[in-house]
């Protein structure tokens, strides 16, 4: 009994954590890919990791507006004239209008701005090379690790009702999922005394 209930509660609580700050039940560590959906709307740095050493990135620039995002990918060279978010192998066979070209910002750095999936999840990315003329490929990661708290948008309990609304119709549903999930008294219980009255089992009566 002391177990079930023990769940119970458990299970109440994390459907409280759920409804009021889903961010609590979410990997903070970047394990879990963060997607538009889980952002406001703005602009946020963050950070780049590479696999590959074809990728010297100075800075990115997240930018998320009605549930999509994109990214402004910084490097420190001036090598790559375009860029394609796949493999090498897919950026010789897609179209010139696939390939994100270089712009140049204040420093004469070259930047690539490009839709994103998601955040953590690692993707493939092929960058062309203007004095080889090749392509080179390798992984790149966008971090959500330096998003800043404000970066994540309200939770829909939050958002439709506020603070105190949201904690009281959070603990109304707690409640009723208590009582609807209540064990019963004496569930999967054999009846006190029942064996004793029929003997262990059922009687037979001998009759001469």
């Amino acid at each position: 009994m002391k177990k079930g209930r023990a769940l119970l509660w458990t299970m109440a609580l994390l459907l409280t954590a759920a409804l009021l700050c889903p961010a609590a039940l979410a990997d903070g560590e970047g394990e879990a890919p963060v997607y538009a959906a889980a952002l406001a709307d703005g602009q946020y740095e963050i950070t780049v990791r590479s696999a590959s050493p074809v990728f010297d990135v100075e800075s990115a620039r997240l930018t998320v507006r009605n549930g999509r995002m994109e990214v402004c990918l910084v490097l420190t060279g001036t090598e790559y004239g375009k860029l394609y978010p796949g493999t090498v192998e897919e950026a010789q066979a897609a179209k010139e209008e696939a390939y994100i070209h270089f712009e140049e910002n204040g420093r004469g750095n070259y930047t690539y701005t490009f839709p994103l999936e998601a955040l953590d999840k690692e993707m493939d990315c092929a960058v062309w090379s203007i004095f080889e003329e090749r392509w080179y490929g390798g992984t790149l990661t966008f971090e959500s690790g330096a998003l800043p708290e404000e970066a994540y948008a309200k939770p829909v309990m939050l958002e439709l009702f506020g603070l105190g609304d949201a904690l009281v119709m959070t603990g109304v549903l707690a409640l009723i999922f208590l009582l609807r999930h209540k064990p019963q008294k004496g569930q999967g219980r054999t009846a006190p005394g029942r064996n004793r009255r029929n003997g262990g089992g059922r009687r037979t009566s001998s009759r001469f």
